[in-house]
């Protein structure tokens, strides 16, 4: 009985774990700090990958088509999603906001707001899901990309997240995910690519917000 209690608390143990420092996926060799930002903040497509049977995001982010940075979730109920370039430098991080004046704006119908923060705290977007109505946009749920302050940027994307635009509909980036093949189908990769001959172009912070929105819908969707 022993022997019994001794494995069940050692299980319990590993899996807290996993679930607070992730599952330790191998790297691929990134390139130096400046180098990757400069690459992440100037690709026209960033690609992330994932497993559905992840317990946490923990992944190279490509920029169009290199390594050049990783996320990597931690913690268990108060997750961060922390984006580090070279040799593991972390850069900033990102996660779930439940607790700010955005969450409570009066006037303002909203639901799942991501935030993305420097490693010192200080706040530097957000992403929010708000419904709208303008002149030019149908009354129905967005995501509205907004500085710190909380003042909308110049482009928004739909629920999903798949289209990203400005307040005129006119697309500059696409959002998309795809599955593995049939021995790897509990595997996927989510897109962000830049509308080519658009000149408005997403921050790199909202990009992000975007990559875990659609995580989010992905697990939802097809998720155990």
């Amino acid at each position: 009985m022993k022997r019994k209690i001794q494995f069940g608390a050692a299980f319990i143990s590993a899996v807290l774990l996993l679930a607070v420092t992730g599952c330790g996926s191998s790297k691929e060799e990134l390139p130096p700090t400046e180098e990757g930002q400069e690459a992440l903040q100037n690709a026209s497509v960033l690609t992330m990958k994932g497993d559905l049977d992840d317990i946490v995001a923990d992944s190279d982010i490509w920029a169009d088509g290199q390594a050049a940075g990783h996320i990597q979730e931690r913690g268990f109920w108060d997750s961060k999603y922390t984006i580090s370039t070279g040799s593991d430098e972390s850069w900033f991080y990102l996660r779930y906001v439940t607790d700010e004046p955005i969450n409570d704006v009066e006037g303002v119908i909203s639901g799942n707001t991501y935030g993305y923060y420097d490693m010192n705290d200080n706040c530097l977007g957000y992403a929010q899901k708000q419904i709208l109505e303008t002149d030019t946009l149908e009354r129905d749920w967005y995501t509205v990309f907004m500085d710190a302050d909380g003042n909308p940027k110049d482009y928004l994307a739909d629920d999903d997240i798949m289209r990203i635009f400005d307040y005129d509909g006119n697309v500059i980036a696409t959002g998309s995910f795809s599955f593995g093949g049939f021995f790897h189908y509990d595997e996927y990769t989510i897109e962000v690519k830049e509308e080519e001959g658009s000149e408005r172009k997403m921050d790199f912070g909202d990009k992000m917000c975007a990559f875990l929105g659609i995580r989010y819908k992905v697990n939802s969707d097809y998720g155990g």
